[in-house]
């Protein structure tokens, strides 16, 4: 029997990896995208089984390995040790020792060992496995290592290659289906359950003969049935249906009746063009590098990609694809007959079968000790977290904390909470807004939500306007304003939104303006209000939840730096009562207005409300300004770490209340 190339499959493979990468990309793009994979299996066990049987007699199981894994793993390796290299920049550090522990699960072909153990392929948490894809490949290789001894048995036995396929793919189907209903992540991830797919594929070799003798019609309504079969999978599966269970079977048998139609007519040319299989040539290398350059993009902006970041990450993906291909995978791939050099074979000639074999294995090698070797010191110091020692930004000066210091000043966006939740609530604003961040961290942790701060350090956040630094326009300023603004226009998740409004007199101004606003009180207020009202509209505050916080509670002067200061002068009485805080009556009259504006505009949304931190700090004679912990603030207005918690504990209820309906 032999096997000759069908560019038909080549395009099939097309089909197989531009939905996963789109569905990758956004679900919406292509809902049931992640059959793909199914699509890849059933490719997989046809050739595989084409391959074998090729070679009849002189089969070997050295040589079928060693062409698998250098058709297989260089590729794999450079993939996983650029992963590893670019997550040091990207990764926190747990989620950099999480990196780790696939990629070593990844080489030893056991990643859907590793994730059944540890998350569920469609939970948000993926996001934050650069490796998980490699899911795929581990259960794959395991089949590798077991159909050419199930071949070999059913040849000695003298049993048709398809009968013992199907009766494989009954049992591996029907075990699939029982397990499913238990333990779903089983039924998902492990080899046995999923070897139905492969099978079936491996069943088709003994019905191309048969298939040949079809009129073309018929064979044309064969692949029309396949590919309708498969693109209602495409557009009617989402990520919420339940899978694999029953419902796998029907991608499997859409790519079988492809298989069969696309050796000769019609589906011969539709599958075999260019267009089709120039992706599919490459779409392995497109397979391995698509997921880590999604999921390290994802961690590093934090908010959805827009269209544009879309289309983006989708050239992306295939040019880097295609270098993969060309720099790696084609390089490696063994062609032709193996042959080992003996004594009696001349030098030149054993030197030609065999030098670029043996130094593509020690290429191979190294790379491999050089990976493994950075996975362990990222394991060793538990994702080197002195790359983001926090502690070192917060105890700058002054020694004390800040609340924001979650988030980096370098940043406009950054996540916290429950990270894995598909439960969002954002936090917009300055470093006011900041102020939450740490507090906010813990209480989501709890509930069961993932905060997205979007944020910028003197920065007004108001719909269509721009900060001024010296009297010229902060470009960066007003670009994230824009951004926040027009990603939560595409969202109906609850906000929080929080600005330090009575400092930017006289710093802001509409957000095409060339120069501040230089007018009266009065006509700034008006202005302001304005703004606040248009923000409010653009956030959709009569249809969706947004808490508004009033002007923070200010100390009136820098408590650490006073205290200081009367320590060194001897701590004497009239310095004691220099470093008083300043009493709630104070502060709401400093801030009356602001306050009074806020009140009066967000009256006009149905969805909207208020929450005053000052009375948090404060009764009608004192303010709490430090507990055992440390001082709650490290100026005059922005909170610590300790600030930040006191003040979310207080707030707990109002917050919860509010945005989480409980």
């Amino acid at each position: 029997m032999s096997q000759s190339f069908r560019g038909d499959i080549e395009g099939l493979r097309a089909v197989a990896v531009l939905p996963i990468l789109l569905f990758h990309l956004d679900e919406r793009l292509c809902p049931g995208g992640f059959v793909g994979v199914d699509v890849f299996f059933v490719i997989s066990g046809y050739l595989i089984t084409g391959m074998i049987l090729a070679r009849g007699q002189s089969f070997s199981l050295r040589e079928f390995y060693l062409r698998r894994f250098m058709r297989l793993f260089p590729a794999l390796l450079v993939t996983l040790l650029c992963t590893l290299i670019a997550g040091w920049w990207v990764l926190a550090p747990q989620d950099y020792v999480a990196l780790a522990q696939s990629g070593i699960a990844a080489l030893l072909g056991a990643s859907n060992l590793y994730f059944y153990a540890t998350i569920d392929y469609f939970n948000a948490e993926g996001l934050y496995h650069p490796l998980l894809h490699t899911w795929s490949l581990g259960l794959e290789e395991q089949f590798y290592l077991v159909w050419p001894l199930a071949l070999l048995a059913a040849l000695r036995w003298r049993t048709p290659v398809w009968m013992m396929a199907l009766t494989l793919a009954a049992l591996s189907f029907l075990g699939q289906v029982v397990v499913y209903r238990t333990d779903p992540p089983m039924a998902f991830y492990m080899m046995p359950l999923r070897m139905f797919e492969f099978a079936l594929g491996a069943s088709l070799i003994d019905m191309d003969r048969h298939v040949r003798k079809l009129p073309p019609v018929v064979v044309s309504l064969v692949g029309m049935l396949g590919i309708a079969m498969l693109a209602a999978c495409l557009i009617l599966f989402d990520a919420q249906m339940p899978w694999p269970g029953a419902a796998s079977l029907l991608p499997c048998l859409a790519t079988a009746l492809l298989i069969l139609a696309g050796r000769q007519g019609l589906w011969n040319r539709v599958l075999g063009h260019g267009a089709l299989r120039v992706p599919g040539r490459i779409s392995y290398s497109v397979y391995l590098v698509h997921w880590p350059l999604i999921s390290l993009y994802r961690s590093h902006a934090i908010t959805p990609p827009d269209p544009i970041e879309l289309a983006a990450l989708f050239v992306a993906t295939l040019l880097l694809g295609a270098a993969l291909y060309y720099a790696v995978e084609t390089r490696f791939r063994m062609t032709g007959d193996i042959r080992v050099a003996s004594r009696d074979t001349p030098a030149a000639s054993a030197s030609s079968q065999t030098g670029i074999k043996r130094r593509h294995l020690a290429l191979v090698a190294s790379t491999t000790i050089a990976f493994v070797a950075g996975c362990g010191a990222v394991l060793a110091t538990s994702g080197f977290p002195a790359r983001l020692d926090r502690a070192k930004v917060q105890h700058a000066d002054t020694e004390l904390t800040f609340a924001g210091d979650l988030c980096s000043i370098k940043r406009d966006r950054c996540v916290f909470g429950d990270r894995s939740s598909n439960r969002t609530v954002y936090l917009v604003g300055d470093s006011h807004a900041l102020n939450l961040v740490h507090g906010l961290d813990a209480l989501w942790r709890t509930r069961g939500v993932r905060g997205i701060a979007l944020y910028d350090h003197g920065c007004l956040f108001l719909h269509g306007t721009s900060t001024f630094v010296n009297g010229a326009p902060d470009a960066t300023c007003r670009q994230r304003v824009a951004h926040a603004f027009d990603h939560l226009a595409g969202s109906r998740d609850p906000v929080i939104l929080v600005n330090s409004i009575a400092t930017y007199r006289n710093l802001v101004a509409d957000a095409h303006a060339t120069a501040p606003r230089r007018d009266s009180e009065d006509a700034y207020y008006a202005w302001l209000r304005e703004r606040f009202r248009k923000s409010l509209e653009h956030l959709n505050a009569d249809g969706r939840t947004v808490l508004v916080l009033k002007q923070s509670y200010s100390t009136g002067i820098d408590l650490a730096r006073c205290r200081a200061a009367a320590a060194l002068a001897g701590d004497g009485s009239q310095r004691r009562r220099s470093c008083e805080p300043l009493p709630l009556a104070r502060v709401q009259q400093m801030y009356a207005r602001v306050d009074q504006m806020i009140d009066e505009v967000v009256a006009g949304f149905a969805s909207a409300s208020v929450l005053d931190p000052k009375p948090l700090f404060c009764d009608a004679t004192t303010c709490q300004v430090q507990d055992s912990s440390g001082l709650y603030f490290r100026d005059q207005t922005h909170l610590t770490n300790a600030g930040s918690r006191f003040l979310i504990q207080r707030a707990e209820g109002i917050l919860t209340g509010t945005l989480l309906g409980r």
